[in-house]
């Protein structure tokens, strides 16, 4: 397999996955993401190897993706005054961003998610 200068960069730069469809250069990091581009399929560039695109396989992804992405974000219980999530109350309390973005200029509460209860409060 002959590979242009584009190509090779893409290689170079961790994007080894082709889009196969018709017209379309784009590259990705996973073949996942190459064969959903247009839904044909992906070229590895290293190599040669074709990844077909299939809608069941797909779905079994995303579920996992889901899945994933939900463990996180449990993980990520508690919520300071701005709406950034944290894992441990102490965090939250001294959050930065609230600094920004709440009119006192520092957090004023912190809830439970999990709950929606208010789990501290400053005096």
């Amino acid at each position: 397999m002959i590979l242009n200068a584009r190509q090779k960069d893409a290689v170079a730069i961790n994007h080894p996955f082709q889009c196969m469809a018709e017209g379309c250069e784009n590259c990705y990091t996973t073949a996942r993401y190459a064969a959903k581009c247009h839904k044909v399929g992906a070229v590895d560039l290293r190599d040669g190897s074709l990844i077909l695109f299939s809608e069941e396989a797909e779905n079994q992804a995303r579920l996992e993706d889901e899945t994933r992405w939900a463990a996180i974000a449990a993980e990520y219980r508690y919520e300071c005054s701005c709406g950034e999530a944290y894992t441990t109350i102490p965090h939250a309390i001294g959050c930065r961003k609230c600094r920004d973005y709440t009119a006192e200029g520092y957090c004023t509460t912190v809830w439970d998610r999990s709950t929606d209860e208010v789990v501290w409060k400053i005096s």
